[in-house]
C-alpha cells in the first residue's frame, strides 16, 4: 500500500525527470538565469548548450525516473 509520501515521491520524481530529459536546454538556461557563461552580450541570439551539459542534464532525468519506477514497483518486489 502506498503512503501520501511514496505517491509525492513517484510524481515528483517520474515528472521531473521527464522534464528534464524532455527539456534540457530549459532547465539549464534557467540554472543559468538566461545567459550562457560565454555569451558576448549580444542582444537577440540565444545560446546553445554544449552537448556534454545537454547529455548530463538528460541522464539526471533518466536517473530520476529510474528512481521513481523504483518505488513504484517496490512493494511488488
Amino acid at each position: 500500500m502506498y503512503g501520501v509520501r511514496e505517491i509525492l515521491a513517484i510524481v515528483l520524481s517520474v515528472g521531473l525527470g521527464l522534464i528534464l530529459i524532455g527539456f534540457p536546454e530549459a532547465f539549464l538556461r534557467m540554472q543559468m538565469v538566461g545567459r550562457g557563461p560565454r555569451d558576448p552580450g549580444e542582444y537577440g541570439r540565444d545560446y546553445e548548450p554544449p552537448a556534454t551539459y545537454t547529455r548530463v542534464i538528460r541522464a539526471f532525468g533518466a536517473a530520476a525516473v529510474v528512481v521513481g519506477l523504483y518505488i513504484l514497483a517496490r512493494p511488488m518486489l
